[in-house]
Protein backbone atom coordinates (compact mmCIF):
# COMPACT_ATOMS: atom_id res chain seq x y z
CA UNK A 1 0.00 0.00 0.00
CA UNK A 2 2.81 2.31 0.48
CA UNK A 3 3.13 4.74 -1.59
CA UNK A 4 0.24 6.22 -1.85
CA UNK A 5 -0.17 8.54 -5.22
CA UNK A 6 -2.60 11.57 -5.14
CA UNK A 7 -3.65 12.92 -8.37
CA UNK A 8 -4.81 16.48 -8.62
CA UNK A 9 -5.89 18.68 -11.52
CA UNK A 10 -5.08 22.00 -11.22
CA UNK A 11 -6.52 23.11 -14.31
CA UNK A 12 -8.23 22.14 -17.33
CA UNK A 13 -5.77 19.67 -19.49
CA UNK A 14 -2.91 20.00 -16.38
CA UNK A 15 -2.75 16.97 -14.29
CA UNK A 16 0.11 17.37 -11.04
CA UNK A 17 0.91 13.88 -9.41
CA UNK A 18 1.56 14.15 -5.62
CA UNK A 19 3.33 10.64 -4.36
CA UNK A 20 2.65 10.49 -0.74
CA UNK A 21 4.79 8.16 1.70
CA UNK A 22 2.48 7.00 4.63
CA UNK A 23 4.99 8.19 7.93
CA UNK A 24 4.29 5.33 9.64
CA UNK A 25 1.23 2.98 9.72
CA UNK A 26 -0.23 0.65 12.56
CA UNK A 27 -2.69 -2.35 11.90
CA UNK A 28 -3.50 -5.14 14.80
CA UNK A 29 -4.01 -8.74 14.36
CA UNK A 30 -6.48 -10.44 16.02
CA UNK A 31 -9.12 -7.94 16.41
CA UNK A 32 -11.13 -8.75 18.74
CA UNK A 33 -8.38 -10.38 20.63
CA UNK A 34 -8.73 -12.73 23.91
CA UNK A 35 -5.13 -11.96 26.11
CA UNK A 36 -2.37 -10.98 22.99
CA UNK A 37 -2.84 -9.06 20.18
CA UNK A 38 0.09 -8.14 17.47
CA UNK A 39 0.52 -4.79 16.97
CA UNK A 40 2.35 -4.28 13.26
CA UNK A 41 4.02 -0.94 12.54
CA UNK A 42 6.12 0.48 9.77
CA UNK A 43 8.30 3.67 10.41
CA UNK A 44 10.06 5.44 7.08
CA UNK A 45 12.98 6.65 9.03
CA UNK A 46 14.42 6.00 12.41
CA UNK A 47 13.18 7.52 15.40
CA UNK A 48 11.90 7.99 18.61
CA UNK A 49 8.50 5.79 18.99
CA UNK A 50 6.09 5.24 21.56
CA UNK A 51 3.65 2.79 21.86
CA UNK A 52 0.37 3.05 24.51
CA UNK A 53 -2.84 2.04 24.89
CA UNK A 54 -6.12 4.07 26.80
CA UNK A 55 -9.47 2.81 27.51
CA UNK A 56 -12.47 4.99 25.89
CA UNK A 57 -12.64 7.38 28.50
CA UNK A 58 -8.65 8.33 27.76
CA UNK A 59 -7.37 6.60 30.84
CA UNK A 60 -3.25 5.14 30.17
CA UNK A 61 -4.17 1.64 30.58
CA UNK A 62 -0.41 0.03 29.36
CA UNK A 63 2.61 1.93 28.15
CA UNK A 64 4.48 -1.00 25.89
CA UNK A 65 6.98 1.31 25.05
CA UNK A 66 9.04 3.81 24.48
CA UNK A 67 12.35 4.02 22.61
CA UNK A 68 14.89 4.67 19.49
CA UNK A 69 13.35 2.28 16.96
CA UNK A 70 15.04 1.87 13.26
CA UNK A 71 13.19 2.28 9.98
CA UNK A 72 11.53 -0.59 8.96
CA UNK A 73 8.60 -2.81 9.68
CA UNK A 74 8.30 -3.98 13.28
CA UNK A 75 5.84 -5.68 15.29
CA UNK A 76 5.16 -5.96 19.33
CA UNK A 77 2.99 -8.49 20.95
CA UNK A 78 1.03 -6.82 23.69
CA UNK A 79 0.07 -9.44 26.26
CA UNK A 80 -2.51 -8.48 28.63
CA UNK A 81 -5.23 -8.99 31.46
CA UNK A 82 -7.40 -5.67 31.05
CA UNK A 83 -10.86 -5.96 30.98
CA UNK A 84 -13.01 -7.39 27.78
CA UNK A 85 -13.79 -3.63 26.32
CA UNK A 86 -12.74 -1.29 23.60
CA UNK A 87 -9.34 0.57 23.21
CA UNK A 88 -7.15 2.53 21.43
CA UNK A 89 -3.27 1.63 20.46
CA UNK A 90 -1.32 4.79 20.22
CA UNK A 91 1.76 4.97 18.26
CA UNK A 92 3.65 8.17 18.16
CA UNK A 93 6.62 8.47 15.47
CA UNK A 94 9.00 11.37 15.33
CA UNK A 95 5.82 13.97 14.42
CA UNK A 96 3.39 11.42 13.59
CA UNK A 97 0.34 9.83 15.72
CA UNK A 98 -1.47 6.68 14.61
CA UNK A 99 -4.62 5.22 16.41
CA UNK A 100 -6.18 2.02 15.95
CA UNK A 101 -9.18 0.45 17.46
CA UNK A 102 -9.08 -2.64 19.08
CA UNK A 103 -11.46 -4.62 21.20
CA UNK A 104 -10.71 -7.31 24.21
CA UNK A 105 -12.96 -10.23 24.38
Amino acid sequence: ELPVTLEVKVEEGVNTRFIVAVENSLMVSPNPFTSEVRLNYAINQASKVSLSAYDLNGRLVAAMFDKFVNAGRHTYVWKTDVEPGIYLVKLISGDTVSMVKVIKK
